[in-house]
């Protein structure tokens, strides 16, 4: 069983011109990475960036963090 998952999301470009969203679209310049490992309790933030590491001010942080309850709360440890 994997311990580890990486997972990237494309940025986006937010409404180009007066297309609004419809001519929004992924661009692969730029995107979002999370490695997600499992450990035996906790969160730890690792970034090379410069983005708060508490995962309450964290919206990575904030998504791990309901995951984990709801996966606990249906006991798929």
């Amino acid at each position: 069983m994997t311990s580890k998952i990486t997972v990237k999301a494309p940025s986006s470009t937010a409404n180009l011109g007066p297309g609004f969203d419809v001519f929004g679209l992924a661009v692969d310049a730029f995107y979002d990475e999370v490695t997600l490992t499992k450990t035996k309790s906790g969160i730890t933030i690792v970034t090379e960036d410069n983005i708060p590491t508490n995962p309450e001010n964290n919206t990575a942080g904030l998504v791990v963090k309901n995951m984990k309850k709801k996966i606990q709360d249906k006991k798929w440890n």
